[in-house]
């Protein structure tokens, strides 16, 4: 196994080219679209001989576990055309050069056949202004969460681009020389972050009345020092309200008398609270819903990296050394492009089902064995497969496959 992996990361670059090279042809791909996110996964053990492995902000909230970072390349379908094992630690932003510079060839030997160059999906992490011009000088279009805010949030003119039955999308489409600015607003996200920043809100004003509170206590902080030190820790833990506030402390001869605070930014916090964000892109001939509905296209990458982590075994790693884990990471990969042309064919027959559903429904048609005695004293062993029942039916009929898989098989012994 491990060699086998070994020469698999060997040829991994020409494996992944003859694989997308083989699926646009059999599956009539667009590519027209190219997402590109990152994730990470936490190891288990130290992995002290990996280069790879390091500690970072974990997305799994297991910081304490030294961590890999996956970066992938997918197209509009959900087939990955490249994939990579960063380090841990790695800064979004600088990773998006290399698979520019690996997909550009590709692609330039298939423009004549195009209207347009491919667009680039990324989120906020890797949108950065450098990697946008990158982008564009690269020969590709791009959508992007914007890093910048305009100071002013639309209040008329708003479209209405998804009604549904627990969110309502609008937008406003604010032009730019060159580029599109893409005002989006959603409900659901309205109730998340105004959740988000009463919870926020109730725990770092405990905190501070507690730092306050130790004022008065018999053993509390109040030298001066110490209580800047606590105020800095609570300022740490809860980094996204704690910028809004302002905290005075009132001292006199190093000895702490009294803290008082106040919310200092209040249209700046109402803004970054308001469930709204901004889609910027050069595709100036697109409308308000083809440039929202293309960004929305990311969650594609979000649901790989869930079936990668859960069903397709990426983790949990107990391997030590670098080659060892991009074996790993890479055979994880090779069978998402399986489950990619299962997914695909399943949806052309309008079904939608999660995979993790499809496989838990799946499971409860099983193959068993009965095992008899004949009057000869033979032992008989009789193999069969339960029938389907309407979601098998369902399933195997999307796939072309028959209803049961195996035959009955007899075996006396």
């Amino acid at each position: 196994m491990y060699r086998v992996s070994d020469r698999l990361v060997d040829h991994r670059d020409e494996i992944e080219r003859r694989l997308a090279q083989k699926e646009l042809g059999l599956f009539h791909l667009g590519e027209k679209i190219i997402l590109y996110d990152l994730t990470n996964a936490y190891l288990t053990g130290r992995a002290h001989e990996s280069t790879q492995a390091r500690h970072g902000r974990s997305k799994e909230k297991r910081s304490d576990c030294p961590l890999i970072t996956l970066a992938l390349v997918m197209d509009e379908d959900g087939f990955p055309k490249a994939s990579r094992l960063l380090p841990g630690n790695v800064s979004e932003p600088g990773t998006l050069r290399e698979f520019l510079e690996t997909l550009r060839p590709r692609w330039e030997v298939q423009l004549p056949l195009r209207q347009e160059p491919p667009t680039v999906v990324i989120d906020a992490g890797i949108g950065t202004e450098e990697n946008l011009a990158l982008v564009r000088s690269e020969g590709f279009h791009y959508i992007s969460v914007s890093r910048k805010r305009p100071r002013e949030i639309p209040q008329e003119g708003l479209t209405v681009i998804r009604k549904g039955p627990d969110s309502t999308i609008q937008a406003k489409r604010l032009d730019r020389e060159g580029e599109v600015l893409l005002y989006c607003e959603s409900s659901a996200r309205v109730r998340k972050e105004e959740a988000m920043k009463a919870r926020f809100q109730k725990h770092f004003e405990e905190g501070l009345g507690s730092i306050a509170g130790s004022l008065t206590k018999k053993g509390g902080a109040k030298s001066y020092e110490r209580v800047l030190e606590r105020l800095g820790r609570l300022r740490e833990k809860y980094p996204t309200i704690s910028q809004f506030y302002r905290v005075e402390v009132e001292q006199e001869l190093g000895v702490v008398k009294k803290i008082s605070w106040s919310i200092d930014k209040e249209e700046e916090l109402k803004v970054r609270f308001s469930g709204s964000y901004y889609l910027r892109s050069d595709r100036t001939d697109l409308d308000e819903k083809e440039i929202w509905s293309l960004y929305m296209m990311l969650t594609q990458v979000e649901d790989a990296f869930r079936s990668l982590k859960s069903e397709l075994g990426l983790r949990p790693f107990y391997h030590r050394i670098d080659r060892r884990l991009e074996g790993h990471l890479f055979i994880s990969v090779l069978a998402y492009h399986l489950l990619a042309s299962i997914q695909r064919e399943l949806r052309k027959k309008g079904i939608a089902h999660r995979w993790s559903t499809i496989r838990e429904q799946m499971a409860t048609q099983r193959r068993s064995t009965a095992s008899i005695t004949n009057d000869k004293g033979e032992r008989i062993h009789i193999r069969h497969t339960s029938d389907p029942e309407p979601f098998h039916y369902e399933i195997h009929r999307a796939l072309g496959l028959p209803p049961k898989p195996l035959r009955k098989k007899r075996l006396t012994v």
